[in-house]
């Protein structure tokens, strides 16, 4: 008996090479797909930093600028401003108070998890070093 195949149907062989390269298509469009989104992840967490830093010290600077006296610990600076209130700062919240010390103003930098602030000298300029983490993706975060 001799078999026949038919003229329109497909063999074993050419289904199974059919299903490896819809496979190996499929796996390299995934590839792509999760390497662009992660390049967007870290793009955006990238300009979270550099937001949360410029924001923390050109508010840390206003202030400087505007200071009559300075009290410096390495992980707290104190300003008393010209009109008497208080700055606080520290690595995750900015703190204003009045002369009387009432608590006027408190704003929080969350994604501000350290801040050193140093003095060379008495007469020397004050410097800040503060880091940033953002957290992107499921377990990547960036400093």
């Amino acid at each position: 008996m001799k078999l026949r195949r038919l003229a329109r149907s497909f063999t074993l062989l050419e289904l199974v090479l059919y299903l490896g390269l819809i496979s190996v298509g499929f796996a390299m469009f995934a590839t792509i797909e999760v390497n662009a989104q992660r390049s967007v992840a870290l793009q955006q967490a990238m300009i979270d930093v550099q937001l949360t830093s410029q924001d923390y010290l050109s508010e840390w600077r206003r202030d400087v600028e505007d200071s009559a006296k300075l009290e410096l610990s390495p992980e707290r600076l104190v300003i008393v401003r010209r009109d008497g209130h208080r700055v606080t700062y520290t690595a995750q919240e900015r703190q204003e108070s009045d002369a009387a010390g009432a608590l006027v103003q408190s704003r929080p930098f969350p994604r501000a998890t350290k801040v050193t602030f140093t003095r060379p000298s008495p007469t020397g300029p004050l410097q800040a070093e503060l880091t940033v983490s953002v957290r992107f993706g499921w377990r990547d975060t960036l400093e």
